[in-house]
C-alpha cells in the first residue's frame, strides 16, 4: 500500500499484483492500494465504495486504511463536510457495530482543522442525533483537537 500512497504504484501495477493473488484477501488489498493512490479520482472512488451499503467489515477497514493516508490531508479536506452528511445517513441505514465502525473509518482525521471542529459543533447543535452518534462525533472531535494541539507544538 505504501508504494501506491507515495505514487510509485498505479492501477496497472495493482492489477498485475492482483492477477498473482485473485483471492478475497488479494481483492481487499488491491482496493486498499487503489484508495491510497494520491489523486482526487482515486479518493472519490474509494469514498463511493466506503459509503456504499454492500461491503463487509473487512473490506471497509482495508479501503479506509488506504483512503486515510496521513500525508494526503489536502486530498481529504473535501471529505470533512461530506463525513457528517454520510455518517448521519449511515446511522439510519446501518445497524449496530457497523455504523459505529463507519463513524470511525470514514472520518478523514488527517484533514483535521478548526473548520472541521466548527462543522462538528454545528452538526451537534443543529441536529438531534442518536446519543450513540453523539458519542462517536465527540470522540472524533477530540481526535481533531489532539491533532491541532500536536501540530501547534514547536519543532
Amino acid at each position: 500500500m505504501r508504494l501506491a500512497a507515495t505514487g510509485r504504484a498505479d492501477d496497472t501495477r495493482i492489477d498485475a499484483e492482483l492477477a498473482k493473488d485473485p483471492t478475497d484477501a488479494g481483492l481487499r488489498h488491491a482496493a486498499a492500494c487503489r484508495a491510497a493512490i494520491p489523486d482526487a479520482a482515486h479518493k472519490e472512488a474509494a469514498w463511493e465504495l466506503l459509503t456504499s451499503d454492500h461491503l463487509g467489515p473487512e473490506t471497509l477497514r482495508a479501503i479506509a486504511r488506504g483512503f486515510t493516508q496521513s500525508e494526503q490531508a489536502d486530498l481529504l479536506v473535501p471529505y470533512s463536510g461530506r463525513y457528517l452528511a454520510e455518517i448521519e445517513r449511515s446511522w439510519v441505514a446501518r445497524s449496530g457495530h457497523l455504523r459505529v465502525m463507519l463513524g470511525d473509518l470514514l472520518f478523514p482525521y488527517p484533514a483535521a482543522s478548526p473548520e472541521l471542529l466548527t462543522q462538528i459543533d454545528e452538526f451537534l447543535a443543529a441536529a438531534s442525533p442518536d446519543p450513540a452518534l453523539v458519542r462517536v462525533l465527540i470522540e472524533r472531535r477530540d481526535t481533531v483537537q489532539r491533532a491541532l494541539r500536536s501540530r501547534a507544538l514547536p519543532d
